[in-house]
């Protein structure tokens, strides 16, 4: 359950020349709500959180998850944010470390990859790209096999998961006269974002 579609978020910055940059990434809410019909019985909302006032102590490890239970009675209406939702589950992160923390040994998988290309032609930004994807793929492959070292996974498991590797591609060059050419690559999902990124 925690490797299936793992997200792995990889962050490049296409530039003229290597210097510090930086960007501003907006964001948005949204809620939602639980409703239970009279004459049902209630209805418990587990969260996942950290260490939150009133919370339970699930887990140790790298980082100790806690959970707090929520009740909705027949009638009741329980409103609920997005962020509420956002659990430890859902936190790549968070699920990286306490996979990488069953290993015996080491493994290089990370959640999180940050990478500045200098630009030099077309051929040179998809053989970079592409080397940077296959790199974290075969830290996931590692990863599963090393759990199957282990017997933690079994072959027939570890044949059905992938990662799913989200990259995003800011162009912060000088001169976008040429577009970034289109880079595909195994268990890649690319969202490329043109003018986002300002220097310092």
């Amino acid at each position: 359950m925690m490797l299936r579609d793992l997200k792995i978020s990889v962050y490049v910055d296409v530039v003229d020349e290597k210097g510090p940059i930086s960007s501003v990434d907006g964001g948005h809410g949204a809620a939602r709500a639980i409703a239970v019909p009279a004459g049902f019985p209630p209805i418990g909302y587990y969260v996942f959180n950290y260490d939150e006032p009133g919370s339970v102590l699930l887990t140790l490890g790298p980082t100790y998850i806690h959970y707090t239970r929520r009740l909705a009675k027949p009638g009741e209406i329980m409103q609920m944010s997005l962020e509420d939702e956002a659990n430890w589950m859902e936190d790549s992160s968070e699920r990286v470390d306490f996979l990488r923390h069953m290993l015996v040994v080491g493994n290089d998988l990370k959640s999180f990859y940050a990478k500045v290309l200098v630009w030099k032609d077309s051929n040179a930004y998809e053989n970079e790209v592409i080397a940077l994807v296959e790199t974290i793929n075969h830290a996931y492959e590692a990863y599963l096999n090393g759990l199957q070292v282990q017997e933690v996974l079994t072959p027939a498991e570890a044949n059905n998961l992938r990662p799913n590797i989200v990259l995003e591609v800011r162009d912060a060059r000088r001169k976008q006269s040429l577009r970034l050419p289109k880079v595909t690559g195994k268990n890649l999902t690319v969202i490329q974002k043109d003018g986002e990124v300002k220097r310092k």
